[in-house]
């Protein structure tokens, strides 16, 4: 019943991750490139240290916002509606709960 409920979450929470861990990559590629290309002008350097240090930033608010997906839907299926359904499901508590905690791993 564990790997039931691991696939039924990933299915329902891939899309919006996977959008999250995508912009995430590009952004990790466009911030070493800009690490990497970094000219000897000085006013360049201040740029391009601004650009990484925006890049960064956005790294850390992307996976913020990967957290608060997770947890959002873990308390969506638990305590509205659909906790409802979720909670009546032949699999205890703690199977339906582990079943989230790996997938939010």
């Amino acid at each position: 019943m564990l790997g039931k409920l691991i696939v039924y979450e990933l299915k329902c929470t891939y899309k919006n991750v996977l959008a999250l861990i995508l912009a995430g990559l590009v952004t990790a590629i466009l911030t070493c490139i800009l690490i990497n290309s970094t000219p000897d002008d000085d006013g360049i350097i201040i740029i391009v240290s601004v650009l990484t240090f925006v890049g960064i930033i956005s790294l850390f608010i992307l996976f913020f916002c990967i957290i608060s997906h997770l947890s959002n839907r873990m308390n969506k299926s638990f305590y509205s509606r659909q906790g409802y359904l979720t909670l009546t499901l032949p699999a205890s508590r703690l199977t339906i709960f582990n079943s989230k905690l790996i997938v939010a791993a």
